[in-house]
């Protein structure tokens, strides 16, 4: 099943202003749909509507409740636009552009992020020879190096711990991430697939899953773009490598209980959908104590 076929139990509505159908020329509908997601970008949006339709014909920008002129730029750049009629959060005009990309037939589909950061010449730079580089790195040196570890540990009868790092973009891949996610997400199911096969010999097998730490990766965003990659991050706040050691600690000391999980060490990435209200909101969750010392 495509994951363009994939049914959400809770869609959101959405209006599609100008949605482009299926003519002569593409009967079958688009090959490749660019989905931008955007909220009052109206600034950046012209200019990266017409960077992407260098590179396909078929630009589909979800305006996210925008109250600037995002939709009528998009519109005018050549984009095809849909819209919420609230800010619903990047998940959501996500959700919503996959399934106008169902209406349009589309057969691949890219995403990009709407103010510029992203260059859309780079969307097909990815070669063989990148793909392999990532799965040698992220995936393949993990598999064989845990392999060597538990042929020494099973030959010799030690019970012990093997601990792989892997990371949220294996449960949600950024933009540009593509195939660094599938190597993380492959890596998590072959943990459990370890985790399975040696448990008979003592041998825990668990994967953990870091979120945004200080190190060259990430220096970039937090340097450049610190509020908003800080804003999914319930804690509001970076990692602190110390953590992942204390987790890592944990995880080799004595036998836990624990084989075959993916541990998260983020801060609560990604937990709450409205960014914008992701920290200090006036309407979330209240604890209150009555008179009796209950507490609701």
């Amino acid at each position: 099943m495509s994951a363009l076929d994939v049914k959400s139990q809770n869609q959101t509505d959405y209006q599609c202003i100008n949605r482009l159908e299926p003519s002569e020329d593409h009967p079958q509908g688009f090959k490749m749909v660019v989905v931008i997601p955007a909220y009052n970008e109206a600034r950046f949006i012209g200019s990266t509507v017409l960077k992407a339709l260098d590179f396909t014909n078929c630009v589909l920008v979800v305006d996210d409740g925008s109250d600037d002129e995002t939709a009528r730029i998009a519109k005018a750049a050549g984009a095809t636009v849909v819209r919420h009629e609230c800010n619903l959060g990047k998940g959501a005009a996500l959700n919503s552009g996959l399934r106008e990309c169902r209406q349009l037939g589309a057969q691949y589909v890219v995403t990009l992020d709407a103010d510029g950061q992203h260059l859309p010449e780079e969307m097909l730079a990815v070669d063989e020879y990148k793909w392999d580089h990532q799965f040698d790195v992220n995936t393949k040196g993990a598999f064989f190096l845990s392999q060597a570890i538990a042929q020494h540990m099973i030959k010799r009868g030690i019970e012990g711990n093997i601990i792989n790092i892997a990371s949220f973009a294996a449960q949600m891949p950024s933009y540009e991430s593509g195939v660094y996610a599938a190597s993380k997400a492959a890596l998590v199911s072959l943990t459990k697939s370890m985790a399975a096969e040696w448990a008979k010999f003592g041998i825990n097998v668990n994967c953990i899953s870091p979120g945004v730490f200080p190190s060259p990766m990430t220096e970039g965003n937090i340097v450049f773009h610190r509020d908003k990659t800080l804003a999914p991050i319930a804690n509001a706040e970076f990692g602190d490598p110390f953590l992942i050691a204390k987790l890592v600690d944990f995880l080799i000391t004595g036998r836990t209980y624990i084989t075959g999980a993916n541990i998260p060490i983020d801060g609560g990435k990604f937990l709450i959908q409205d960014q914008e209200k992701a920290h200090g909101s006036s309407d979330s969750l209240q604890f209150h104590s009555s008179e009796s010392g209950t507490v609701h």
